[in-house]
């Protein structure tokens, strides 16, 4: 207990003992070590760290609730690591938690890309719906 007190220790254990069953933590725990993984078999750079993985309630670029159960087969809601310069790497600042939807959407096109498909999309859509 005085370790508590004099500040040498944080917690009487209690802290990591909910953090071992938090399932936001163990989330983010989780696709820690995943891109730890892939960013060691593709050769690319790799320094986040837990706190580095911050995951919204609602993915930033779809709006979808995220959700932490995989329990179905259904995961593009599930929250997932994207690197917003791919080039960069999983490194501090250049990823985002979005959802597995966005992410597949976006793979690894670049900005312009992104929009030049949403600008010409819409464009054959409005022609479509013009031609009905």
């Amino acid at each position: 207990m005085d370790d508590l007190k004099r500040g040498r220790i944080r917690s009487c254990g209690c802290l990591k003992k909910n953090a071992e069953t938090d399932p936001v933590i163990l989330k983010r725990k989780q696709m820690l070590a995943t891109v730890k993984c892939r960013a060691k078999r593709e050769g690319i750079d790799f320094n986040l760290e837990l706190k580095d993985i911050v995951i919204p309630e609602f993915c930033p670029l779809l709006g979808i609730k995220l959700c932490l159960d995989n329990t179905n087969e259904d995961v593009s809601s599930s929250p997932s690591v994207d690197k917003l310069i791919p080039s960069k790497g999983y490194t501090k600042g250049n990823v985002i938690v979005i959802s597995h939807r966005a992410n597949t959407i976006k793979s690894n096109a670049s900005i312009d890309e992104i929009m030049l498909l949403s600008e010409n999309l819409h464009a054959i859509f409005i022609e479509r719906a013009g031609a009905d």
